[in-house]
C-alpha cells in the first residue's frame, strides 16, 4: 500500500514549475527544476510503501536542507556581486528563485515544528548545529 505522504510528494512534484524566460539562463533553470522535481518523484516512488514513510519524511528533511543550501549560495553570490558592482548573475538569480519555489513545495509536506527547527538551523548552521563529542 502506498503511503499518503508518498502520494502527496508525487503530486506536489509531478509537474515542475517553469521559469518565464526563454534565454539560455531560463532554459538552464527550467532543466534544474525538471531534474529536482524528477528526483523528488523518484524518491516518493522508491519510498512509497507505508512502512517506509518515516524514511521518506527524513529524506524530505534532507531535501529541504539541500535546497536551502543551494538557495543560500545563489543568494549570497548575487548579493555580493551587486555590492561589489559586478555583472549580475542572472542564472544564479533565477536559480535562487527556483530553489525557493521548490522549498515551498517541500515545506507543505513537513510538520510546522520541524520546519521551525530547520529554519533555526539554516539561520546559522555552524552555531545552531548540535555539538558532537
Amino acid at each position: 500500500m502506498t503511503s499518503g505522504l508518498a502520494k502527496r510528494v508525487r503530486s506536489g512534484f509531478l509537474e515542475p514549475p517553469r521559469i518565464e524566460a526563454d534565454d539560455s539562463d531560463g532554459i538552464m533553470v527550467d532543466a534544474y527544476l525538471a531534474t529536482k522535481c524528477a528526483e523528488m518523484v523518484r524518491l516518493a516512488e522508491a519510498l512509497s510503501p507505508q512502512d517506509a514513510e518515516p524514511d521518506l519524511y527524513s529524506a524530505l528533511v534532507s531535501s529541504w536542507l539541500e535546497l536551502r543550501g543551494e538557495w543560500n549560495r545563489c543568494n549570497q553570490t548575487v548579493q555580493y556581486a551587486m555590492v561589489r558592482e559586478l555583472e549580475p548573475h542572472n542564472a544564479l538569480f533565477l536559480k535562487a528563485g527556483a530553489a525557493s519555489t521548490l522549498l515551498k513545495r517541500v515545506e507543505t509536506l513537513l510538520e510546522p515544528e520541524d520546519l521551525q527547527r530547520l529554519y533555526k538551523l539554516a539561520e546559522d548552521p555552524l552555531f545552531n548545529a548540535p555539538a558532537t563529542q
